[in-house]
This record gives structure tokens, sequence and C-alpha cells, in this order.
């Protein structure tokens, strides 16, 4: 039961942190590109747009854990 519930846990915080990172760069899509719709910064010469993909993608799969897990706990506590 116990890792159920630090995997929750695990993944609250991962999205909590992805969601800071998505603002962070954010904010430097805003201000380090030339155009509206480049997503090369000309600072570091980084894909910001890749960079909020992947965020993205890690916020879904920290979902899927703590559905799972959620499920698992649910499961679990019907049987006792």
């Amino acid at each position: 039961m116990g890792k159920y519930i630090l995997a929750i846990a695990v993944s609250l915080a991962v999205i909590a942190i992805s969601a800071f990172g998505i603002l962070n760069t954010m904010v430097s899509l805003k201000y380090e590109v030339k155009e509206y719709g480049d997503c090369i910064s000309q600072t570091s010469g980084r894909d910001l747009c890749l960079t909020i993909d992947i965020l993205i993608g890690i916020i879904v799969i920290s979902i899927l854990g703590i559905v799972f897990s959620t499920y698992k706990l649910i499961k679990r506590n019907s049987r006792n």
C-alpha cells in the first residue's frame, strides 16, 4: 500500500516540476525568439517547442501513473 502512495506523491511532484518547466520555457519562448512561430532560442540555440512537448509528455505519463496507482489502491482496499 505504501508503494502506491509513494508513487502518487512522486508523480504529483513530477507534475509540479514539469509545469514550472513549461512556464519557464514559455517565458523563454516569448523573449528569446526573433519572430512569432519560431522555436529556436537565439540565446541558447535550443528548440524550445521540443522542450515543451517533452514536458507535456512527462506530465501525461505522470497522470497515467497516478491513475494506475489509485486504481491499485482502491482495488486493494476493496478486498479487505
